[in-house]
C-alpha cells in the first residue's frame, strides 16, 4: 500500500507542475511601454500610452532620443482653433442677423419687432416729400434772387 501512496504523490506531483508549467506558459507576456523599432543608425521609440514618436541614436557616447513632429498633434490644434473660430464667427452672425431684423425667429420673439419685410413708402408719403422740397427749392430760389438783387444795388444782406 505504501507504495501506491507513493506512486498517487508522485502522479500528483506530476500533474500540478504540469498544470501550473502549462497556466504560466498560456499567459502572453505584456508589452512594455515602448516599442522599440530599427532604423537608419538607431531605432524608432513608440511610447505606447503616449503615442509620442521618438528616433534614438547613438551620438558620441550617448544615445540620445529626439521626439518626432506629430502631424496628428498639429492637425488637432488646427482643428480646435478652426472649430472656435467658426463658434465666434456664427455668434457674430446671429447678433448682426437680430441688429438688421433678418434670419431666422427665436422661439418666444415677437415677429413684430424683427419684421423682413421691406416696406416701399406709401403714394402720400411721396407726394409729401416731394411737396416738401419743392417748397425748400423756391425758398432757395427766392434767397438766391434776394442775393442777385442786392448784387446788382451794391448792397449786402
Amino acid at each position: 500500500m505504501p507504495r501506491i501512496a507513493i506512486v498517487g504523490a508522485c502522479a500528483t506531483l506530476v500533474a500540478a507542475s504540469i498544470l501550473s508549467a502549462s497556466a504560466t506558459g498560456a499567459a502572453e507576456p505584456q508589452p512594455g511601454r515602448f516599442i522599440m523599432t530599427p532604423a537608419d543608425g538607431g531605432f524608432i521609440r513608440l511610447d505606447t500610452q503616449t503615442g509620442q514618436v521618438s528616433r534614438c541614436a547613438r551620438q558620441d557616447q550617448d544615445w540620445t532620443c529626439r521626439s518626432l513632429p506629430d502631424e496628428r498633434q498639429a492637425l488637432e490644434k488646427e482643428i480646435e482653433r478652426l472649430a472656435a473660430e467658426n463658434a465666434q464667427l456664427k455668434t457674430s452672425v446671429k447678433r448682426l442677423e437680430e441688429l438688421a431684423g433678418v434670419g431666422e425667429q427665436a422661439p418666444g420673439r415677437s415677429a413684430e419687432r424683427h419684421d423682413p419685410k421691406l416696406q416701399l413708402p406709401s403714394e402720400e408719403d411721396v407726394d409729401r416729400a416731394l411737396t416738401y422740397v419743392q417748397r425748400m427749392l423756391k425758398k432757395f430760389k427766392d434767397k438766391l434772387k434776394e442775393f442777385e438783387d442786392s448784387e446788382r444795388k451794391g448792397t449786402q444782406l
